[in-house]
């Protein structure tokens, strides 16, 4: 009929990575979910990253990011790219995201949280890095990693000794 959309597979395949993100896009506005967007564009930017196009990789973890079932995985991914980058202040925000997504296992949620403390530290946010050492520790126990040495320097340094 006149004016429907065709179906994915009566097209032909996209070009080239902007014609993939043109596709989802319109994908995006029709009537697809966005438990189904989300999940397409989190394995568009992990594809991205393996290609080395950084660039295209932060545009899908976004809008992944944006989607609640996929916030965690994205925000995370979004975050190590930060970090990578030296863009300190978007890295802690993107674990901070993650920090407040529901993990897909305990543990990455704990690796989530000793990634923030280390960002936060090298920011020279000690007081917030403790923080979040402790909460880790709280969920983790104080044997996770090296919180308990970390927690000791950083209580430390607040403390003026």
């Amino acid at each position: 009929m006149a004016g429907e959309r065709p179906e994915r597979g009566d097209r032909e395949p996209p070009a080239d990575l902007e014609a993939v993100f043109a596709d989802l896009r319109q994908e995006a506005a029709g009537a697809r979910g966005d438990s189904e967007v989300g999940a397409r564009h989190l394995r568009l930017g992990e594809f991205c990253l393996q290609a080395g196009r950084t660039d295209l990789a932060r545009r899908a973890l976004t809008v992944a990011a944006g989607i609640a079932p996929y916030r965690f995985d994205a925000a995370r991914q979004l975050a190590e790219l930060a970090e990578a980058s030296g863009e300190t202040e978007a890295a802690i925000g993107w674990y901070e995201q993650a920090a407040d997504a529901a993990a897909p296992s305990t543990e990455a949620g704990h690796r989530v949280l000793y990634a923030l403390a280390g960002v936060l530290e090298q920011a020279g946010l000690s007081a917030r890095a403790l923080a979040v050492l402790l909460e880790l520790q709280g969920v983790a126990g104080s044997s996770y990693e090296d919180s308990a040495a970390r927690v000791a320097r950083l209580s430390g340094q607040l403390e003026g000794g």
